[in-house]
């Protein structure tokens, strides 16, 4: 998942919130050759009675749509310094909390946290030449995962599931084997993290995808190595760790930048 466009835009976006790259840089790493727009939801938040109004944030006016530069020259001038990467999935919202924003990154399995402002931003289509983001007004709640943390517990989790792995003929997550662990490496390569992140979190974030395509190709198979249906439901729950734990090095390694 290292072409992650909710992971790559909260990685750049935070460089360049925070100085330390130029837009063009972003766009780049971000979109390539493709087109970008964003629109953003009428918000539709709902608060309990005791809870006092608050203001909603608008960047995008109803009906229109700004280009992603547009965007983050926008989050600049309002004071924003960093964008925060969830991976939401089943049993864990990542901290994207109640409101409009929690089905659609559910649905993408990624967000994209503007925390102070109140915002989630989705991406809700992507094709070969374009990409749309959009914002809800929604509660989100950053999760700090740090680097070292996310891979010991990536290390455990393996090991957990090793048997499993075994028995789906995957044993190729380990990073010198196989065409997937070479096809998680050239597309990490194409897709680096900001340099102002720590190597280990480049290293996380290969080992992570490897994982992820390794499952992903057991899943397209429902068989899978299971003789039953019945069997293939039990290894996929039986990987549901291992599958959070991916979702958890992901988070930490596009979340990686040190904090201001």
């Amino acid at each position: 998942m290292p072409g992650s466009t909710a992971g790559l835009l909260a990685a750049w976006a935070t460089a360049y919130l925070q100085g330390a790259v130029p837009l063009d840089d972003v766009l780049e790493h971000v979109l390539g050759h493709k087109s970008s727009a964003v629109r953003q939801q009428a918000a539709t938040i709902e608060r309990a009675p005791w809870e006092q109004p608050g203001e909603t944030v608008v960047l995008v006016p109803p009906g229109d749509a700004l280009t992603l530069s547009e965007l983050l020259i926008a989050l600049r001038d309002r004071g924003v310094r960093r964008l925060d990467a969830a991976f939401p999935m089943a049993g864990d919202a990542a901290g994207v909390g109640p409101g409009a924003a929690l089905a659609p990154a559910y649905a993408a399995g990624s967000a994209v946290l503007l925390e102070p402002l109140g915002l989630v931003a989705v991406v809700t289509q992507e094709t070969e030449d374009a990409i749309e983001l959009t914002l809800f007004t929604s509660r989100s709640r950053v999760q700090y995962v740090s680097v070292s943390e996310a891979a010991a517990e990536l290390t455990e989790a393996i090991h957990r599931s090793t048997a499993i792995l075994t028995d789906l003929d995957v044993a190729s997550w380990d990073p010198r084997l196989g065409r997937v662990s070479r096809r998680a490496l050239d597309e990490v390569g194409a897709h680096p993290l900001p340099a102002g992140c720590p190597p280990r979190a480049s290293h996380l974030l290969v080992r992570a995808h490897q994982l992820e395509v390794l499952l992903n190709a057991a899943a397209a198979d429902p068989g899978g190595g299971a003789v039953s249906g019945h069997e293939a439901a039990a290894r996929d729950r039986a990987l549901a760790p291992l599958r959070r734990q991916i979702a958890r090095a992901l988070t930490a390694a596009y979340n990686s930048l040190p904090h201001e």
